[in-house]
């Protein structure tokens, strides 16, 4: 992926395959997209590939989050308390990356009427509840929201944030070009494999189906040379994949 880009495949609890953590080392800031989960082995694991690239996790400047979801903003806060690392996410996600009890109430009490008005067995609904319903654990980091368009540098190159709401409400991708490739960091927008939860993972977006199909438009109407997903390997067509 070349010296200033590397891709860190991370252990992970669940069926997406192995989480995605980019390391981008410019010359005057060294940047993550995503953190993996907030286990103590995945930290080890991710603390033992960045050193691997001459980087501690001291020396983790920024992090553009994709999502909430806690596969891949788990280790935020402790990258932050070890670093002091300026945590970036999209201002729909960043109530429930710092750990706001408010927030996740709300979301909540929205899917427990929802499952409800599905029609979901009462044992079915207990086993969910019991499995997703609490704030996360350890530290909650602070957050600087972004929005749609929003345009960050990145040793010397420019992000651009492309919101892609559907499998979360703030869920975006991050739109970079290098070595003559305009690609994307697809985050759990556009995945090689499968495709991602749309409708249950984040009750709070309306139109959850309208809106991650138009995602999926939008990043077939650019044309990228390449996405960098945030689960297993990249995508040399991704609108191809897209369609």
């Amino acid at each position: 992926m070349g010296d200033d880009m590397q891709r860190i495949s991370l252990s992970n609890q669940a069926f997406e395959g192995k989480n995605n953590v980019y390391l981008l080392n410019g010359e005057s800031r060294t940047t993550l997209i995503d953190t993996g989960d907030g286990r103590d082995e995945t930290y080890e694991q991710l603390a033992s590939e960045l050193s691997e690239s001459d980087v501690s996790v001291s020396d983790i400047d920024q992090v553009f989050l994709t999502h909430w979801h806690g596969d891949h903003s788990g280790n935020a806060g402790r990258i932050q308390e070890e670093s002091g690392a300026t945590i970036y996410v999209h201002s729909r996600d960043a109530p429930l990356v710092e750990y706001n009890e408010r927030a996740y109430e709300e979301m909540y009490a929205t899917q427990r009427d929802l499952f409800r008005k599905w029609g979901m067995p009462q044992a079915k609904r207990d086993v969910l509840v019991s499995r997703f319903h609490s704030t996360p654990e350890g530290t909650a980091p602070d957050v600087k929201p972004f929005s749609d368009g929003d345009t960050f540098s990145i040793g010397g190159q420019t992000l651009t944030v492309v919101h892609t709401p559907g499998h979360t409400a703030g869920l975006s991708c991050f739109r970079l070009e290098r070595d003559g490739q305009l690609g994307i960091f697809s985050g759990d927008t556009l995945l090689p494999v499968y495709t991602p939860n749309v409708g249950g993972a984040d009750v709070r977006v309306s139109r959850p189906l309208e809106r991650y199909l138009d995602s999926l438009l939008e990043i077939i109407d650019v044309g990228y040379d390449i996405a960098w997903p945030g689960h297993r390997t990249p995508i040399d067509e991704p609108a191809e994949r897209a369609n």
